[in-house]
């Protein structure tokens, strides 16, 4: 092989090498958003129910 062909060769390996290792960060980075959704979801589903929200809903006064 030429000197300009193992270039390109080490070029193309590391270019690769980059690509694979940024899929494997988004695959990582998207299994904790989901880990972390179903956290959030498991959390919520253990809460009791609570007073739906109401727009006319005042909180008692504040007393001394």
């Amino acid at each position: 092989m030429s000197e300009t062909q193992v270039k390109v060769w080490f070029q193309n390996r590391r270019t690769k090498y980059k690509r694979d290792r940024n899929r494997e960060a988004e695959v990582r980075d998207s299994k904790a958003e989901s880990l972390a959704a179903c956290n959030i979801l498991r959390i919520l589903q253990h809460q009791p129910p609570r007073a739906p929200f109401s727009p006319n809903f005042l909180p008692p006064p504040f007393t001394f």
